[in-house]
């Protein structure tokens, strides 16, 4: 990332589309909304309808919960964006000698003549 105020809109703009998501997994899939089984325990053989999560914690009614995970993958996903844009971006620059940031070693002369 170029600058925390990128990072910052990137990551809010993950929010908003995971929770957009689970407004439109609930209402493109009906089947959640007559579920009545819904645990928040793991389960691992229902790992096929992971993708759902936010649709069942939508109808649940678990906004905070929806919230704080939203915030919390969107995180994640900016963080590793991020890194993936950064490394891009260094392989895609030429390497310079002096990448480091210091000055170049002072040049030795003799004394001037007098």
């Amino acid at each position: 990332m170029d600058s925390v105020r990128s990072f910052v809109a990137l990551w809010a703009i993950f929010t908003a589309v995971i929770l957009g998501y689970a407004v439109v997994d609930l209402r493109t899939h009906p089947e959640l909304r007559e579920e009545d089984s819904f645990t928040l325990e793991p389960d691992l053989s229902k790992i096929g309808s992971l993708p759902h999560w936010g649709g069942r914690l939508l109808k649940e009614g678990a906004h905070g919960l929806l919230f704080c995970n939203a915030v919390a993958i969107a995180g994640i996903l900016s963080l590793s964006s991020g890194a993936v844009v950064a490394r891009v971006k260094r392989k895609r620059s030429p390497a310079q000698p002096n990448s480091t940031g210091s000055l170049p070693p002072p040049r030795l002369s003799s004394p001037p003549p007098v």
